[in-house]
């Protein structure tokens, strides 16, 4: 555990990798990673909780992390390789990923540290992706039983899923955050007939309990349901660079406006407006300045 840092009070559990677009061009990733980098810009304490081989990869990605001031308790692998990824922009500014299995990251082995932690933190962030190896898997349902206010960024990958897990994902969840096409399947996994996004929203509420969802729509914005409300913000239009991290810029901003207790509408709002600052950017933990941001916020 890297020390000399404020105490998070967001932890973001799972994978930390290597994004690569080409021989000469990676960028540190991974959701989890990219969520709590972005946090941290926000002014909110954040931490990881992963591993890494002992590899120079895995190295640099630990140098990395400390020097972004993100916490961390990253365990070191002597087997498995640090995580990578090989990442294809579509014409539609897409991404396609290719993600290597396995890696360290699989391999998360329950501690008391982490338990300590997760206990004291007041957000617990996880995802789908985090959950495909049994390793971790069993870490991580066993930290969701600590966690006081658990969010959960669906983010499916295929193959890395099966409709079991996603159910015992969804049920531990007070807030979700899903993209329209997850939405769809979700639809699909659980039988539902239901055509508006509403009543898809609420069923998918009413089964899992879940209160608070969040639905990203890339270019066309984002709607929040909460407390049987529901909240609707456009789309910023910008000159995309990539897609990459866009989700996960958004989901950290959620969590900060929803620790700062803005209202609803505000949330959205702010989250669309980073979502649409990072697209702007290469990669998914792009250096910035949080006074650019505001600027770019206050000007859209």
């Amino acid at each position: 555990m890297n020390a000399d840092f404020q105490t998070p009070k967001v932890y973001c559990f799972g994978e930390i990798l290597w994004d690569i677009l080409s021989e000469y061009e990676e960028y540190p990733g991974g959701a989890p990673l990219n969520v709590a980098y972005h946090l941290t810009k926000l002014t909110i304490p954040a931490g990881i909780i992963s591993k890494i081989g002992t590899d120079p990869l895995g190295e640099q990605l630990k140098i990395v992390i400390d020097n972004w001031g993100v916490k961390s308790i990253l365990q070191s692998d002597p087997v498995n390789s640090t995580g990578q990824v090989w990442a294809h922009i579509d014409e539609n500014d897409e991404v396609a990923y290719k993600i290597v299995y396995p890696a360290a990251w699989d391999f998360i082995e329950l501690d008391k540290d982490m338990i300590n932690e997760i206990k004291a933190a007041d957000y617990f962030i996880y995802g789908s992706l985090s959950a495909r190896n049994s390793v971790s898997r069993n870490t991580l349902f066993e930290l969701l039983n600590y966690a006081k206010y658990k969010v959960l960024d669906l983010n499916l990958r295929s193959p890395f899923y099966e409709n079991e897990l996603l159910e015992k994902l969804l049920a531990k969840a007070d807030l979700l955050k899903i993209n329209q096409s997850e939405l769809k399947f979700l639809q699909k996994m659980l039988d539902g007939r239901y055509n508006s996004e509403r009543e898809q929203i609420s069923f998918v509420q009413k089964v899992f309990n879940i209160q608070n969802i969040v639905v990203t729509k890339g270019g066309m914005g984002a709607s929040y349901y909460t407390q049987g409300n529901s909240y609707h913000t456009d789309g910023i239009s910008v000159n995309v660079s990539d897609t990459i991290g866009c989700g996960d810029s958004f989901l950290a901003s959620v969590v900060a406006d929803h620790y700062f207790k803005r209202k609803p509408e505000d949330i959205l709002k702010r989250a669309t407006a980073m979502g649409a600052f990072i697209a702007s950017k290469n990669g998914g933990c792009p250096t910035y300045e949080i006074s650019d941001y505001i600027k770019f916020l206050k000007d859209n």
